[in-house]
């Protein structure tokens, strides 16, 4: 592929391309040559380790990226699809990306994505001081200035490394339309966590709902009667049931749902104990605080108390939760109850029945008891 002449009027470009047999294009020709947006092949440059930087200018090795996708043919697959970020946003290469002041771009309101200062943000800043911002934020206007659809971190980021304004598209957006795009955008993360999986699925729930989805949500664990809809379900690449369980810890107060983000309560634990009210779940955290994680049988049964009592109080509850309070169960597999019982006979009928046998089963065994102990003391007064 012969490369293209570049109109670049850059000295130090050109002495750098002077006499060299190898392929350099630009940004904006390597896009036209694989027919990908802009900044998907900025992405694809940056995979292939081809970029190359002059100064303030940048231009790419083609020769090391046709190297890179003979490598690598899932890459080619994804170039060929042209399946990226880009498309999801709607950030073709015709839109232009303007550098805003980042002082005049302020969150999403009520933003459920965390930008936090680990190991990973730490890398994106040292990114963004040696190669700038390579993909542009999404803004909409709002009031004076503009409101972040999607790039929180990225503009974390360039604010660390000492830039004072980011490359931006701006994209007029009605609210339901900016939050699908905002929880889209950031769930092409890696690693999300459970609280920013919870909130963010919510959000795009009302969204949805606000666009004419079903509204039913139920209150069982198991999601049967899920209606959020399957459109949500789809988006995110979840079970209906799998979303309902994550929307339900929206229910919980905030220092029970860090230890959902730590890996400390399970997801079906969490699920359990989003059902108990603000002033128990405050009652648990300290339990758990001085005791240890609970199990999801355990809060079960709280649950439970509550159904019958109403309310629990502290000292209550902190018994409930001891392990040797805790009430017992026993199952019986259901086909040695299918011995016993037709199949005429309903779940309450069964109970009723073995709670009567049982019954005078501890009667007999009682009055047997009782004879035994009488013939004991019988035996032994005669031995007198």
């Amino acid at each position: 592929m012969a490369r293209k002449s570049i109109n670049h009027g850059l000295p130090d470009l050109d002495r750098f391309l002077e006499g060299r047999e190898r392929k350099f294009v630009t940004y904006a020709e390597g896009s036209d040559m694989y027919g990908i947006p802009y900044y998907s092949f900025v992405r694809l440059a940056k995979e292939a380790g081809a970029n190359i930087t002059l100064r303030k200018n940048a231009i790419v090795d083609a020769d090391m990226i046709e190297k890179y996708l003979e490598e690598h043919p899932e890459t080619q697959d994804r170039v060929n699809s042209v399946a990226s970020v880009d498309e999801i946003l709607g950030v073709v290469g015709e839109e232009t990306a303007l550098e805003l002041p980042i002082a005049e771009i302020t969150p999403f309101k009520d933003h459920p994505f965390k930008v936090i200062d680990d190991d990973k943000m730490n890398e994106l800043v040292n990114s963004i001081k040696l190669n700038g911002v390579l993909t542009p934020v999404i803004v909409r206007p709002a009031g004076k200035g503009y409101e972040m659809i999607s790039g929180h971190r990225r503009m974390h980021a360039a604010e660390r490394a000492g830039l004072t304004s980011v490359p931006a598209i701006i994209r007029e957006m009605d609210d339901d339309t900016a939050t699908v795009v905002m929880v889209e955008a950031n769930a092409q993360r890696e690693e999300v966590l459970p609280s920013e999986k919870a909130f963010s699925y919510k959000m795009k729930y009302e969204a949805l709902k606000s666009q004419g989805a079903r509204t039913d949500l139920t209150s069982y664990q198991v999601g049967t009667k899920l209606r959020a809809d399957e459109e949500l379900a789809k988006m995110v690449g979840e079970s209906k049931n799998q979303v309902y369980r994550y929307i339900r810890l929206t229910d919980l107060i905030t220092p029970l749902l860090d230890l959902v983000d730590a890996k400390k309560m399970p997801l079906a634990t969490a699920v359990e104990v989003s059902y108990l009210d603000a002033q128990t779940q405050e009652y648990l955290s300290e339990f758990i605080a001085e005791n240890g994680m609970v199990k999801s049988y355990q809060v079960a049964a709280v649950r439970k108390y509550l159904d019958e009592y109403k309310s629990i109080g502290k000292a209550k509850l902190m018994d409930g939760f001891n392990a040797k309070t805790m009430p017992k169960s026993i199952t019986i597999p259901e086909p040695k109850l299918k011995k016993y019982f037709s199949s005429n006979y309903t779940i309450k009928d069964m109970e009723k029945i073995i709670y009567r046998l049982l019954d005078d089963w501890k009667a007999k065994s009682d009055a047997l008891m009782q004879k035994r102990a009488q013939e004991a003391q019988e035996e032994g007064d005669g031995a007198d």
